[in-house]
């Protein structure tokens, strides 16, 4: 079995296993169809809530790449422990993003992340219910993000693989995804910490009072369980595997 650890020290849920999709890190990954619902602009902000459970070792190319829409938005965590969150403005391929680099992410153990862009142009990213501690940058000419033709992938983070310019060799995750919800708006505190209290099982719809865009369970099947439609697909021999972790 993938990375069981001992788990998060303040809190003996997360020594549990759970159901999830387990990703090879070699070519798993799961497409979901462009749709307009899954593009958002600083008017609107939004974020994405997922229990990651990654091993050490990515592989060659060195980073998990957990999501990616195009260059829209992207999210990786790199071996060294870096969890990396992108929001890019297509237009002149400028972005803003949140990058943890005193912080070192959590291997082998289950782990609860939130990704969010905020409406001041803003990204963050909370591991556990805690802000990372790192570096914001946004570049000066960045204007906001734009809705592109692009496929959401999770399980990768390279542009190329969602039909868009590539942006270097295809990095895919060495590890285990579940109950993935993505978002509009942003979660206050309170709703940060009840989602990651609840445990990689709990029900993010009923703790939260956003508007769902999309939510994959990934415990059995790549469907969108909100009810938006938005369902994921693989191609033969690309599927995660649905193990308890």
């Amino acid at each position: 079995m993938l990375g069981l650890g001992t788990g998060i020290v303040k809190s003996n849920l997360y020594e549990s296993q759970y159901l999830a999709a387990v990703f090879d890190g070699t070519d798993d990954f799961i497409t979901v169809p462009d749709n307009d619902a899954l593009s958002f602009t600083t008017s609107t902000g939004f974020g994405i809530s997922m229990w990651l459970n990654l091993t050490p070792d990515p592989g060659v190319i060195l980073y998990h790449g957990i999501l990616v829409k195009g260059q829209e938005y992207k999210f990786h965590v790199t071996a060294s422990g870096s969890a990396v969150f992108v929001c890019v403005d297509d237009s002149n391929k400028t972005k803003t993003r949140r990058v943890t680099n005193t912080d070192t992410f959590p291997f082998s153990e289950w782990v609860h992340v939130v990704a969010e862009y905020r409406t001041n142009e803003v990204a963050t990213i909370h591991i556990n219910g805690i802000a990372v501690s790192g570096t914001n940058t946004i570049d000066s000419d960045f204007e906001d993000m734009e809705n592109i033709d692009a496929d959401l992938i999770i399980g990768v983070s390279t542009a190329s693989i969602s039909g868009e310019t590539s942006d270097g060799p295809a990095r895919f995750t060495n590890g285990a995804i579940t109950n993935l919800n993505i978002y509009q708006g942003n979660l206050s505190s309170t709703e940060r910490n009840n989602v990651y209290n609840a445990a990689p099982s709990g029900n993010f719809n009923g703790l939260v009072d956003n508007t769902i865009i999309a939510s994959y369970l990934l415990t059995s099947d790549l469907n969108d369980s909100s009810g938006n439609g938005h369902n994921g697909s693989s191609a033969s021999g690309q599927s995660p595997t649905f193990i308890i972790v």
